[in-house]
């Protein structure tokens, strides 16, 4: 590390202190006047910390305005002194996040020695910033009910903010895995900041560190249009700042239950699902050296353990013995007369016919325990632990009122144990560290330096059930995991059924270790507030996953099929042992593949304030997306004038390669990026000159980073470095035998041309967004803001996947010899291609807590369009590849998070209850209630049909629509959620005609509700007491209905987000 160190340290001398800090603290500024109105320079302004009693001091302009910057968030008092008048006092003046306060002076004439106290907090509403944005403060985390006690879920309350699409792949383990969207941009554009330094993945764009709720102070979501401070991402930025200590000391410590009798019956289980889970914890925090040394700590653990009935659909009895009769007809695809083939007698396979692998492959799968339902015959029973321990501990020091140094370390472990039917559950490790230190010093009342150092490391493995046993061989398949550590279950997919052993994806052994310098200089000079900076990042990634080393086989049911006709039964083709495809792999070495990356950013941003009325922002980013190198020079890609497979000239090729290729002096995966400037510009007008309407209107635009899992694909799936045999048989004849790899053994292993692989282009780039937004916002009394706006934005060159060797048109005849490029076989070919939309309406009314009430209510009417809306795809929502790669413009449609309406209202109500007497006030006051309402629109998703109808090898068909694809309201049920009846199966040879995402999936209506009763102890200490009811009034939340054409579930619904769920809390406080 001491290198790097150093390294980064050079660097950051090479920039002297023009550099970037993306901060958590705020600012506060203003005009100072006298009873006439004139302005009046040079008046000294102090702005004291009520927690620190840190004090900041500045002189107004020649024009009469101050500006205090780099404040941490907290309350202040504000006072303007100068000869001939009387000292002005206001506070407490609360300061957010990233927020700029207002707040103006007018002094009256007297002596100095006498003052004019005002006790009015400072406006509700933000007047000197055009970004969108909202802070969710810590009443609000603290307070609303989050029986996952998930910070990220509050961001959803947002305008223009979704919880993300049911199927998103980033979605990870039961604690991190929440989602967030924001304006139409994917989940993984995000970019989420701990303390001011970054907290994303590299890998996935996720959210490494998830504080604990009684960690955070607050935490500020960007939507739109944010200063040129801000970069990486194109959606939201979530800016998280973790509790510090004051001149008192305070703390919490709290344990959450909750158990499955407290809890009604999920609308799709037969009974309650068992669950044990406490989540316990505590927080202190308090001065070292009053005045100076502050404090925070704070640790939480989690214990769950949660039984799940999944329901699934599994062998029969009688299928199992090869009996499909009361089926749909079974053929033999041995017996073929005029192109047609012959049904199997009685519609039975004969005993003789099974294939002896499935035979000893059959017992994996449980027998049927709910045979009265046709869309989940077996419900499953599944223990599934949890464990996660987390700590933060936070320093801060002032040597000097101009000086102070901060630093922290937080560190999360957790274990997520996840079973499935047939060995297809998986465990799921995340350990995480973070840390950062900081240097802040006041140069002068007008200029201000801030130097950070952060660094990350964060560890994700992926563990599947069965790891360390060689079942292959004892299914006398082939393998070639000659490590115990890399043995599994086969891969065994299994068309209208579960399958067995998992997806081929694991085990996963993934680690990130990410290092970044960065520098604030703020300058302020009459009426501009002048921010210059950079940011330099060093990205070291490991990942370890061989994938298929101990097979992957597709049983689509195209064989026992009749020809043209649909597959009804997977099962059999698996009972005969005849695979649509199969494939097996080995790489040369067992040594992870090791990606550097390095990112420097320069900035520059200009707070103007043109006239007392209005204030232009105004800023250019530029980012450079440096080299991508593996340190072995293990990467290739495909040349698409000749078909070359092309690699480093560097790399030491063991094997003689039978397709051809050929090396290049090329190390980089990527080019750099170096003219990705983001100009971006804004205003905010206060029209009526007064802190209590504000126009807000801007324009610019957001670089997006490659996630680096897409160049890890080129490095880590492409021969030479990980050979890769896959068979193909067409659809018309079974030319595979299940395990048979003719040509391929341990002691020769040669890749059987064609060669498989996933690739980039060397011409990749990074995606950017055009934003641009319009809004009125208004302050209605002392303590209510109105807000609407119009959002939008348009973003160019996503990634994007599709298959990059077809065989196209469609037709008869074997794939590989109509594919473009035949010595090369199935490719997923990465680009930048995709694009988006996104329009909406946004309007939200928030009331700040007084009286006993504070709330946040927004809506937002929004259309986002896309041609795909993640790279890696959503699960059952939508493919991630095209059905037909020449023609990418029927792929248009909603993005599979597309929400056009969306309400929520989240609150907390103290109850007004007041009795004169002490004891009975303890009893019966000090009551508080806390909701949030969710109203939503469902989800999109898109019908698909199996098998590869086309002939085209392009991984995915969609069937065809013959009339509307959904259904009126009143029609809709969990039986039937669309119309069926709408969609067909495409003539042979050809793609089918229904449209992507067209389908409306459920939309949701969920109440959660809180109780919460406080007893004064004794001053100062505090014992909460709190029920948290999730979904409250019981009300069935849907999943997505079955879109799978030709599934016995085709149009049924057999999911949901659970019933009510109770949780109950017992929190100390002082």
């Amino acid at each position: 590390m001491s290198g790097t160190l150093l390294r980064l340290s050079f660097l950051a001398g090479c920039f002297g202190v023009s550099l970037l800090a993306q901060t958590t603290t705020g600012r506060i500024v203003g005009v100072v006047r006298d009873s006439s109105g004139a302005v009046i320079p040079n008046v000294t302004v102090q702005v004291r910390s009520l927690g620190t009693n840190v004090v900041r001091e500045t002189f107004t302009s020649a024009d009469g305005d101050y500006v205090v910057t780099n404040l941490q968030i907290g309350s202040y008092e504000v006072s303007a002194s100068t000869a001939g008048f009387k000292r002005f006092v206001q506070g407490p003046v609360p300061l957010a996040i990233e927020q700029t306060v207002r707040v103006d002076v007018t002094l009256q004439p007297g002596e100095v020695s006498e003052s004019i106290e005002v006790t009015a907090g400072a406006a509700l509403i933000e007047t000197e910033q055009s970004s969108v944005s909202k802070v969710v403060d810590n009443q609000t985390i603290v307070q609303l009910p989050l029986t996952a006690r998930n910070f990220i879920s509050l961001g959803s309350l947002v305008p223009g903010t979704t919880a993300g699409a049911p199927g998103n792949s980033i979605v990870r383990g039961r604690q991190e895995g929440v989602a967030l969207t924001a304006n139409g941009q994917r989940a993984e554009n995000n970019n989420f900041l701990l303390d001011g330094s970054d907290n994303t993945a590299n890998f996935i764009g996720v959210v490494v560190v998830v504080p604990s709720i009684d960690a955070i102070q607050e935490f500020k979501v960007q939507t739109s249009n944010y200063s040129a401070e801000f970069g990486r991402a194109a959606g939201a930025i979530v800016n998280i700042a973790i509790k510090s200590g004051s001149n008192n000391l305070h703390g919490t410590a709290y344990e959450f239950l909750r158990n499955d009798k407290m809890d009604a019956r999920d609308f799709f289980s037969p009974q309650r699902n068992p669950l044990r889970r406490n989540n316990f914890g505590g927080s202190l925090g308090g001065p070292v050296l009053r005045d100076k040394t502050f404090f925070f700590v704070n640790y939480e653990g989690l214990l769950e353990r949660r039984f799940s009935f999944p329901g699934s659909i599994v062998p029969t009895p009688a299928q199992r013995q090869g009996d499909f009769s009361g089926g749909p007809a079974i053929f033999d695809p041995l017996s073929v007369t005029n192109n047609q083939r012959a049904p199997f007698a009685n519609n039975r396979i004969p005993a003789d016919r099974i294939h002896p692998a499935s035979q000893r492959i059959l017992p994996i799968w449980p027998e049927p325990n709910n045979p009265g339902d046709p869309a989940r015959n077996f419900l499953g029973s599944f223990n599934n632990p949890l464990n996660r321990h987390q700590f933060h501990v936070r320093g801060d020091h002032y040597l000097t009122q101009s000086d102070q140094i901060m630093g922290r370390v937080s560190w999360t472990d957790t274990d997520d144990i996840s079973r499935a039917v047939a060995l297809g559950g998986q465990t799921t490790e995340n350990a995480h560290k973070s840390g950062v230190v900081g240097w802040t010093r006041v140069l002068s009342p007008t200029m201000l330096n801030d130097l950070r150092f952060s660094a990350m490391d964060y560890n994700f493995n992926l563990l599947p059930d069965g790891l360390g046993t060689d079942y292959a061989s004892q299914y006398g398949l082939p393998s070639f995991a000659s490590r115990e550590d890399i043995q599994r279950h086969p891969t065994i997919s299994v068309r209208n059924m579960v399958g067995a052993g998992g997806g081929d994806t694991t085990p996963l052994l993934r680690r990130e270790v990410f290092y970044q310098i960065v520098e604030q200089f703020t300058m302020t000079k009459s009426r501009h507030t002048v921010k210059i900076g950079g940011d330099i990042r060093l990205y070291r990634s490991n990942n370890f996953q061989p994938q298929s080393a101990s097979g992957q086989y597709s049983f689509t049911g195209a064989y026992t099929a009749q020809r043209g006709g649909l597959y009804p039964h997977g099962f059999a083709d698996f009972l005969l042992g005849t695979p649509q495809s199969q494939r097996i792999l080995i790489p040369i070495s067992y040594d992870a593949t090791r990606i550097n990356n390095g990112r420097v950013n320069l900035y520059v941003q200009d707070d103007w304030q043109i006239h007392s009325r209005l204030t232009m922002n105004i800023g250019l980013r530029w980012e450079r997306d440096g080299n991508w190198f593996e340190t072995q020079d293990r990467w290739a890609y495909i040349d698409f004038n000749n078909g070359d497979v092309v690699y480093p000239r560097t790399f030491r090729n063991p094997f003689t390669l039978p397709f051809q290729h050929r090396t290049e002096d090329i190390r980089s995966m990527k080019p750099p990026t170096n003219r990705a400037f983001a100009p971006r510009i804004g205003f905010a007008m206060r029209p009526f000159g007064d802190n209590r309407t504000v126009i807000r209107t801007a324009y610019g635009i957001f670089w997006g980073v490659p996630q680096g899992f897409i160049l890890l694909n080129s490095a880590s799936t492409p021969p030479p470095f990980f050979l890769r045999s896959e068979f193909n048989s067409g659809t018309t004849d079974p030319e595979l035998r299940f395990g048979e790899f003719p040509g391929v053994s341990a002691e020769n292993f040669i890749p059987r041309v064609p060669a498989v692989f996933t690739h980039d282009p060397r011409n990749f780039s990074n995606g950017y967004t055009q934003q641009w937004n319009f809004g009125i916002e208004r302050q209605i009394g002392g303590n209510l803001a109105v807000s609407g706006s119009y959002v939008g934005n348009k973003a160019t060159h996503l990634d994007r996947r599709w298959e990059g060797n077809p065989a196209l048109p469609p037709g008869p005849g074997a794939i590989q010899g109509r594919r473009l490029f035949p010595h090369l076989g199935a490719t997923v070919y990465q680009a930048s291609n995709s694009f988006s939309t996104y329009h909406s309406l946004q309007m939200s009314a928030e009331r700040r807590f007084s009286q006993g009430l504070q709330f946040l209510a927004a809506y937002t009417w929004s259309k986002s369009l896309d041609d795909t809306s993640t790279w890696s795809g959503l699960g059952g929502q939508e493919s991630q590849f095209a059905q037909d790669p020449r023609r990418f413009d029927l792929e248009k449609g909603r993005s599979g998070f597309d929400l056009r309406h969306r309400f929520t209202l989240s609150y907390v109500y103290e109850l007004p209850f007041r009795f004169s007497h002490r004891v009975v006030h303890g009893f019966l006051g000090g009551w508080q209630q806390a909701g949030i309402v969710t109203l939503q629109t469902g989800f999109p998703l898109t019908a698909t049909v199996g098998g590869d109808i086309p002939n085209a090898g392009t991984r995915t068909t969609r069937p065809n629509l013959n009339g509307p694809g959904n259904l009126p309201s009143s029609e809709r049920n969990i039986d039937r959620w669309f119309n069926t009846a709408a969609f067909t199966q495409p003539a042979a040879f050809n793609f089918g005609t229904a449209g992507r995402n067209i389908i409306d999936g459920p939309g949701t209506r969920a109440y959660t509700a809180s109780l919460m009763k406080m007893f004064e102890i004794t001053e100062g200490h505090r014992l909460q007491l709190r029920g948290e009811f999730n979904n409250v009034l019981n009300h069935p939340v849907f999943g997505l209905p079955n879109a799978a054409f030709g599934n016995a579930a085709f149009g049924f619904i057999r999911s949901g987000g659970g019933g009510r769920e109770t949780q109950l809390g017992l929190k100390y406080i002082f």
